[in-house]
C-alpha cells in the first residue's frame, strides 16, 4: 500500500491568483449544465451523475485534499467561493461540492494510514458523513466496535466511506468520536429522504451493525474542533490549511452553500423581472421602485456577504500560515460570519420573494427551489447563532 508519509513535504504557498482564476472559470463553465439538471437533482432526490463526474474532474472534491494524495490544497477562500458558484446554479449540488469537499480535509487532518486507506488505491474517493452521535461504540481491543442508525448523510449514495459519530462506552465524558467507515459496512435507507428542501443532498440515513473499526480511523471530535491540536495528518502535510478547526470549515460548508442560492436566487428574480409585467396593468416590473429597491438591496446583501466570506477567509488563514493554529477573537468572529451568513442569505432572498409576484408559488418556478433549499438549510445546526455568539460574547466580555 502506497504511503504518503515519505512524500510528505511542507505545504505549497497560498493559492496565487492563477490558480484561483483557473479553479474558478472551471467551475463557471460547469454552472449551465448544473442548472439545467437542477429540477432532476431534486426529483431523484440525489445529484446527477453527470453533475458529480463533473465536480470531480473539477477538482471540488480534492480541493481541500492533501496533495500527496493528489489533492489541491487549495486556499479556504477560493475554495468556498466555488461552493457559492455551484450553489448559485443548484443549491442542492453546492452544498455537496463544499460538505463532501470538506469531509477531504478532514480525513486530511488524520492519521496517515487513514488517508491510505481510503485514497491510496482510488484518490477521488469520497466521504459521506452525520455527526449527531446516534451511534454506539465500545472498546474492542486496539480497536472499536460499531453499530446504530444515523441520518442526514448527505451525498451517501456517492460515497464509498462515512464519517459516523458515536460515544465510547464507558468514555463518555470525553465526547463523541467520529470513526471511518467503508461502505461495505454501511446500509442506506432509501426511503429516508423525502423533504421539500435541500431534497437533491440525497442526505439518507445509513445504518452499520457491529463494523469494527481499527484506531487509526477514529477521532474525538474534540480534538479536530481544538485548533491547537497535534493532528497527525501533520506528517503527510504541514499546510496551514490543516491548521485550522473543524468549526472553522464546517461552519462554511454551510454558509457558502446558503450564500450560493441567494446569488442564485437573484439572478433568476432578475431574469424573470425584466420581463414581467402586473396582472392588473401598469408599467413593466422592471420599472416599478419598489422592485428596484429590493433588488438594490437584496444585491448588497449578497455582495457583502461575498465580501466578507473572503476577507476573512485570508485573514484568518493567512493568520495561521504565519503564527500557527490559534482559537482566537479573529477566528470567533470568523466563525461567527459564517454561521451568520446562512440566516442573512435567507433574509436577502426573503425581501425579494416577497415581491417575486404569483408566479413564485408554482412548484415548477426555480425561485421556489431556491427559497425551499435555503428553508432547508437555516434548519441546520450550524445556522443556530447563540453558539458561536456565545463564543465570541465570552472572548470579549472576559478579556
Amino acid at each position: 500500500m502506497t504511503s504518503a508519509v515519505d512524500t510528505a513535504r511542507p505545504g505549497p504557498d497560498p493559492v496565487t491568483p492563477t490558480d484561483r482564476d483557473r479553479y474558478l472559470d472551471s467551475l463557471r463553465a460547469l454552472l449551465p449544465g448544473f442548472r439545467e439538471r437542477a429540477a432532476a437533482t431534486e426529483d431523484q432526490g440525489r445529484v446527477c451523475d453527470a453533475t458529480m463526474e463533473e465536480l470531480s474532474d473539477a477538482g471540488v472534491f480534492t480541493a481541500l485534499q492533501p496533495s500527496a494524495w493528489g489533492g489541491l490544497e487549495l486556499h479556504p477562500a477560493t475554495f468556498f467561493e466555488g461552493a457559492v458558484l455551484v450553489g448559485s446554479a443548484c443549491p442542492s449540488t453546492g452544498w455537496i461540492a463544499a460538505v463532501l469537499g470538506v469531509h477531504a480535509w478532514e480525513l486530511g487532518c488524520m492519521e496517515p494510514e487513514a488517508q491510505a486507506d481510503v485514497w491510496s488505491e482510488k484518490p477521488r474517493t469520497r466521504l459521506s458523513s452525520s455527526y449527531a452521535p446516534t451511534g454506539a461504540a465500545r472498546r474492542n481491543g486496539d480497536g472499536y466496535t460499531v453499530s446504530g442508525r444515523w441520518g442526514f448523510s448527505s451525498g451517501v449514495d456517492h460515497c464509498d466511506w462515512a464519517l459516523l459519530a458515536a460515544f465510547v462506552e464507558g468514555e463518555e465524558k470525553r465526547g463523541p468520536r467520529v470513526f471511518l467507515i467503508p461502505r461495505s459496512d454501511v446500509s442506506i435507507d432509501q426511503g429516508s429522504w423525502d423533504v421539500t428542501g435541500l431534497a437533491g443532498t440525497g442526505s439518507k440515513a445509513v445504518e452499520v451493525t457491529e463494523a469494527a473499526v481499527p484506531a487509526h480511523r477514529t477521532h474525538l471530535m474534540a480534538e479536530i474542533n481544538d485548533p491547537s491540536w497535534e493532528r497527525p495528518g501533520w506528517q503527510v502535510s504541514r499546510n496551514p490549511l490543516y491548521q485550522h478547526g473543524f468549526r472553522d470549515l464546517f461552519s462554511w460548508g454551510i454558509g457558502a452553500p446558503a450564500l450560493g442560492a441567494a446569488t442564485g436566487f437573484a439572478e433568476e428574480w432578475i431574469r424573470q423581472s425584466r420581463s414581467r409585467k402586473p396582472a392588473l396593468g401598469g408599467p413593466p416590473v422592471a420599472e416599478n421602485p419598489d422592485h428596484q429597491l429590493r433588488l438594490a438591496e437584496g444585491l448588497n446583501r449578497i455582495d457583502v456577504l461575498r465580501r466578507s466570506m473572503v476577507s476573512s477567509w485570508q485573514e484568518v488563514h493567512d493568520g495561521v500560515a504565519a503564527h500557527g493554529p490559534a482559537d482566537d477573537p479573529i477566528q470567533l468572529r470568523h466563525r461567527y460570519l459564517g454561521s451568520r451568513t446562512i440566516g442573512d442569505s435567507l433574509d436577502a432572498a426573503l425581501a425579494m420573494f416577497a415581491a417575486a409576484g404569483g408566479g413564485v408559488m408554482f412548484a415548477t418556478n426555480p425561485l421556489q427551489r431556491f427559497i425551499r433549499d435555503l428553508l432547508a438549510m437555516r434548519n441546520h445546526p450550524v445556522a443556530s447563532l447563540q453558539r458561536f455568539a456565545g463564543d465570541l460574547a465570552v472572548d470579549e466580555l472576559t478579556r
